[in-house]
């Protein structure tokens, strides 16, 4: 009978947590067999990936009561007997099995009567253990390719993994995801049906719904388990039918949804694509996910690494530098794609439904690239039809932000940018005198259509701007929609030098040459800058934009005419209208708003460009200050005034610049946040600014353009200068009081809205936070300059943080129980993977977490020095001013140990755990509300994941908040080197303190626990396994010398010394070490010495400490007693060997000296008489070379401070 739950030995959770941490495991020829044997246990199940189905006579056994429990016949109550049934038919599973899963679900609160409660325990469990088992075959064959991994461990997962792939294992995963993708159709019918009739809050509707949010997380485990098992593998036909018919299924599946989902419209209308896939049920708009993966798993098979190692299921090794099935591919993928195309004919389907965008994008993907010549517009080939204009607007409306993407958005966007951009690049590249050719047919046409449009003679059918050369006009959309929303993929494609002449000699003059035509502005110019604005995207686009319409002969198209026609017209059109009733055009509107853009987008990407603008005679920013005061201007292009203005500020830490010092002013001119226009009768007749815009009209519309713009020029304006700004004060109480305070109140027509505002303000506040620094100035009861103000009683008074720097009254509220700060808890309290995986605006969300998280960091730091300033300045210290970390709520600190887990983005982790830190200095019962809350163990198996996930180590040794740009793999180390740092520091501290916890000692027992270092997974034993490299010590100094620093601290620790010193004998650490080749050579001096030179003082300071405790051992009397002392002494007896290596040059004599005494008394200790559990042999030429080496970097080290 299957076992479930982690107490069961036989479960498929222990088979999890086994093979997942087969990295640990102890390599002995026990060990190994132990695995072996653990593998051929569950192999059955490994293979088929399935449970045992229905069977009636175990359903016979269960009625009748013919069932043993614990050896036992027993009578099962009514109540559980109807529940095995439940369980049994919801789940297709084995009557008997069912029964075992409901005990294992009830066993820690049996109830008396079975009912929905327990029916929803065991399906949760049931599914829990069977993506365990999925875990199961991914950690298999992820291990199959570890390098670090020990040989003989690796012989035995390889072993099995050829097996499982010799015996079906591929098939076996495709026919369970689609009886998966079947399964929850079938669901959705269902729930369907119900709803249909009006039964749509039954029970049956929602164990439906359950089941397929279930099986939707089962069926994507699955799609891991087909990419990794599918992985540097040489397939035969089998194998690939296999896997291309999985695929097929699931894309036929996802279209039939689609044709449903139309087919259900009671109207005949053209579908936006968006809302079509935004409406399919959660079950077939997951699909989308399973396509990826099996795209991937599909080009995994057809194009194998060259040079590497191939297996087939044979077991036959191959070496491979072709593609072996890619012809066979090709003919099964444009056939499908015809069938699928010529079957979608349809009277509803009017603008080509979504379906075949999908489908003509995973075609893209499939194929790569073609070498045909006539592929531009001319073929009718599958491949062509899927590079139209829906494919097109698939990637340009940004639908892998969409809800549907989120799971995989990151690998999901590169990996369609890069298929994207090596095939349009490609095209451009070799097609470019086709292209060309077509550009200028496309010119003549549009100059024959523009003279007869003119000379008001008929047009010929369906002619119009649009329509002239549709497939150039798809080349150059895809182009601009590359560049604008993936820049961060698409430059380094786009940045090839031919693809570059391509697009500046080749598509630029043919839009050049189009808007010569033009005598007025239309559509097609502001179709023509926004394609320009998408080519400013870099700094070599937004020059080559910048110079060519600083040249440009043409009018309507060039600088001049931007600035010294359309828009004083437009500003003229204001002053000659009625400012009680202004309205303007919304193509002028238009116009305007894009041509700000394309400005916007130069100044960003190109500072020659930026500083031509403000040199020039066109006096743009008078132009923008002009914009900034017309009354009733609409907020999109009143937020792009801003933004604009935000790109001439260069960021900044010396003196504000000249621009900003002239925004500034004008923004006090003319009262940016309020204003009100006066008639002849000094009525007010209008009223304006941010403030006003934001209280009385963005408001009710919920729509936050211009108030985003402004923030983002705040922002700009703050990052010019580490220096205080004058004047600043009522912007920042502006954006704390009325934005900031009430984000989460307002209407928002889009809940993205709501986070871009909440993300614009907590990057302005963690500017200001992290540039302040405490100074008795703030903190004065009475500012001079405001003493006679205040004994004037008819005087104004100022509030004292008027005239404190911004940071003051930031710093001020987050030690103050205020609105302003339970507003930032709260954005910290989000469900942020939940929403980041769901929604559009997880991005936003994300990044408003990071700055919560980051302003509370920077707190948490700069708390004691402002406290102790206020404390110096003012007698008593004001009640409502403490510590943070004394008044975040227990529900936060919990929050914070779920956000460690957080998947999408790394600095989420970095900050939290470092909060941790500053805050576990200070709260003394942190264990024992991670206890009582339960995420005890949670914090155990987080912080062990994230130690043992090592990544490439460099030297940087700062973390601070900054606005320098730190990769992946910075940030994970950095991170790693925090938690040591929070380790370190917790030793000592009283009572059962997070470090205990960490490592995995419980103090509170009288009697110290043994620790089982091979099985267990705590940071200690993480540690340990970590240590065993020789190649870490070079590669991650500074990590591994904080290892050694919190082993040693261990080691001194009273309370767990002789249970640390216990795992290191279990590990024969000392033994390792001293016998290591990279304790057993001499250091070579680089920048990173020192911190090798300190892992091997902490092991030194480790064998002195166990030299001590050993010492009550020796007789009294006994030389060796008194030589140990001594040499403890000397290790001991300064703050030598700290870790702070700042003065190791300046101390170089001192060492030289101590390490000549350490090695006279070694010479004098006889261990040959030595006492028992001596940890080494102290006498042996290992130990004295390692020492002699030792020494000897401390020459090395003062020569080169002598040669410096």
């Amino acid at each position: 009978m299957f076992a479930f739950g982690p107490d069961n030995e036989d479960s498929f959770y222990n088979l999890y947590e086994k093979i997942s941490s087969v990295g640990l495991m102890d390599p002995t020829k026990e060990s190994t067999t132990k695995l072996q044997q653990l593998i051929n246990h569950h192999k059955s199940s490994l293979l088929s990936l399935k449970f045992s189905e229905k069977n009636p006579d175990a359903r016979s056994k269960i009625e009748n009561n013919n069932v043993e429990v614990k050896g036992v016949r027993s009578n099962l109550p009514q109540s559980l007997k109807l529940l095995v049934c439940q369980v049994s038919d919801a789940l297709d599973l084995n009557e008997m099995i069912a029964l075992s899963l409901i005990f294992t679900a009830t066993k820690h609160n049996p109830p008396t009567t079975y009912g929905v409660d327990e029916y929803h325990a065991s399906i949760k469990l049931f599914y829990e253990e069977y993506l365990k088992l999925l875990l199961s075959v991914v950690c298999l064959f992820q291990a199959r390719y570890n390098e670090e991994l020990n040989p003989h461990i690796r012989e035995v997962i390889t072993k099995s993994t050829t097996d499982l792939l010799k015996e079906g294992l591929i098939k076996s995963i495709c026919s369970r995801i689609n009886e998966l993708t079947k399964q929850i159709n079938e669901s959705q019918n269902t729930i369907n049906t119900y709803r249909s009739t009006g039964n749509g809050d039954s029970s049956e509707v929602t164990n439906s719904i359950e089941q397929i949010n279930y099986k939707v997380l089962i069926r994507r485990s699955l799609g891991d388990c087909l990419f990794f098992s599918c992985f540097n593998l040489q397939c035969d036909e089998e194998t690939f039918d296999n896997v291309f018919n999985c695929f097929k299924h699931s894309l036929n599946t996802f279209n039939a949804s689609i044709q449903q989902l139309i087919a259900d419209q009671n109207e005949e209308q053209t579908y936006d694509a968006l809302i079509l896939i935004d409406a399919l049920p959660i079950g077939s708009k997951s699909i989308f996910n399973m396509l990826y993966m099996e795209t991937s798993t599909i080009l995994c098979l057809l194009e194998p690494t060259e040079g590497k190692e191939k297996f087939d299921p044979k077991l036959e090794k191959i070496v491979t530098t072709n593609t072996l099935y890619k012809p066979q591919f090709i003919q099964k993928f444009d056939k499908s794609l015809r069938d699928l195309i010529e079957s979608t004919d349809s009277p509803n389907l009017v603008d080509k439904p979504q379906y075949e965008a999908v489908i003509g994008l995973m075609w893209s993907l499939g194929l790569q690239a073609t070498k045909k010549d006539d592929f531009i517009g001319y073929s009718n080939n599958a491949f062509d039809l899927s590079l139209s204009r829906k494919v097109f607007e698939f990637i340009s409306k940004g639908w892998l932000n969409s809800k549907m993407f989120r799971n995989d958005t990151e690998q999901t966007k590169e990996f369609i940018v890069y298929v994207l951009s090596e095939l349009v690049c490609g095209i451009l590249i070799k097609q470019s005198d086709v292209i060309a050719g077509l550009l200028a047919d496309q010119s003549e046409k549009m100059k024959t259509f523009l003279n007869r449009r003119r000379d008001g003679l008929p047009l010929e059918e369906n002619e119009d701007e649009e329509t002239i050369s549709e497939h150039v006009n798809s080349l150059l959309l895809v182009i601009s929609e590359i560049y604008m929303h993936y820049p961060e993929y698409s430059h380094r494609f786009f940045e090839q030098r031919e693809l570059r002449d391509v697009i500046t000699n080749t598509f630029c003059e043919h839009i050049t040459s189009l808007c010569k035509l033009q005598e007025e502005i239309d559509l097609g110019f502001i179709y023509y800058i926004g394609i320009l604005c998408s080519f400013s995207g870099d700094a070599v686009g937004a020059v080559n934009v910048f110079r060519m319409l600083c040249d440009s002969p043409y009018p309507l198209f060039s600088w001049t005419y931007f600035f010294q026609t359309l828009i004083p017209q437009f500003q003229q059109q204001y002053n000659e209208l009625s400012k009680e009733d202004v309205s303007f055009d919304e193509k002028t509107l238009d116009s305007v708003y894009v041509v700000l853009k394309l400005v916007e987008k130069i100044c960003h990407n190109s500072e020659e460009s930026r500083i031509a603008f403000l040199e020039s005679s066109w006096d743009i920013l008078g132009l923008l200050f002009g914009l900034m005061f017309v009354p009733k201007l609409s907020p999109v292009l009143m937020g792009q005034v801003f933004s604009t203005l935000a790109s001439f500020v260069k960021p900044s830490n010396g003196p504000p610049s000249k621009e900003a010092q002239v925004i500034l002013a004008q923004m006090e001119r003319f009262q940016i946040l309020k204003y009100e226009i006066r008639n002849d009768k000094y009525e007010i007749s209008n009223s304006g600014g941010v403030k006003y815009q934001l209280n009385f009209r963005e408001s009710q519309e919920g729509e936050y353009f211009e108030t985003l713009g402004f923030l983002e020029l705040i922002y700009a304006i703050i990052s010019c200068t580490s220096y205080p700004i004058t004047g600043f004060a009522p912007y920042l109480k502006f954006i704390q009081e009325d934005v900031f305070n009430n984000f989460s109140k307002r209407y928002y027509k889009e809940d993205s809205e709501k986070w871009l505002v909440a993300k614009s303000c907590l990057q302005i506040f963690t500017k200001l936070l992290s540039r302040y620094s405490p100074s008795s100035s703030d903190f004065g009861d009475v500012k001079s300059g405001t003493q006679h103000a205040m004994e004037d009683e008819n005087a104004p008074k100022i509030p004292n943080f008027l005239q404190a720097p911004p940071g003051f009254q930031i710093m001020s509220d987050m030690l103050s129980n205020t609105i302003f700060r339970k507003e930032l808890f709260n954005v910290i309290g989000v469900n942020l993977e939940e929403e980041r995986n769901t929604n559009r605006e997880g991005e936003s969300m994300e990044k408003s977490v990071i700055y919560a998280l980051q302003m509370i960091e920077t707190t948490l730091l700069k708390e004691e020095a402002f406290i102790q300033t206020l404390s110096q300045t003012q007698r008593d210290v004001p009640a409502v001013i403490k510590r943070l970390e004394y008044q975040m709520p227990n529900s936060l600190i919990i929050k914070l140990v779920d956000l460690l887990d957080y998947s999408f983005n790394n600095e989420v982790r970095y900050r939290v755990v470092n909060i941790l830190c500053l805050i576990s200095k200070n709260i003394t019962n942190l264990v024992g509300l991670f206890k009582e809350r339960k995420r005890d163990k949670k914090l155990v198996s987080l912080f062990v994941k994230h130690l043992y996930a090592v990544t490439f180590e460099n030297n940087r040794e700062q973390s601070d908040i900054d606005d320098s740009q730190v990769d992946d793999s910075q940030r994970d180390n950095e991170t790693r080197l925090k938690m040591l740092e929070l380790l370190k520091a917790n030793v000592d501290a009283p009572g059962e303190n997070i470090t205990h916890m960490l490592c995995g000692f419980d103090i509170a027992s009288d009697e110290p626990r043994e620790i089982d270092i091979f099985n267990e997974k705590t940071c200690l034993t993480i540690i340990l396994h970590l240590l065993r490299s020789k190649r870490l010590p070079k590669t991650h100094p500074r990590f591994i010398e904080s290892c050694y620093e919190l082993i040693y601290k261990l080691c001194a620790d009273r309370r767990v010394s002789q249970q640390t010193f216990a795992c290191l004998e279990k590990s024969s650490f000392l033994n390792d070490k001293l016998m290591n080749d990279n304790f057993s050579t001499k250091i070579t001096p680089s920048p990173v010495a020192h911190h090798i030179l300190n892992q091997r003082a902490f092991v030194i300071r480790i064998v002195a400490l166990k030299l001590y405790s050993n010492t009550k051992a020796f007789k009294k009397g006994d030389s060796n007693r008194g030589g140990v002392q001594e040499l403890v002494h000397i290790l001991f007896g300064g703050d030598l060997l700290g870790v702070a290596a700042n003065n190791i040059f300046g101390h170089a004599m001192n060492f030289e000296q101590r390490r000549a005494l350490m090695l006279e008394v070694l010479d004098t200790i006889d261990l040959n008489l030595a006492a028992p559990n001596c940890p080494y042999d102290l006498s042996s030429a290992e130990w004295k070379q390692f020492l002699k080496n030792w020494s000897s970097t401390f020459n090395a080290f003062f020569w080169m401070e002598a040669s410096g």
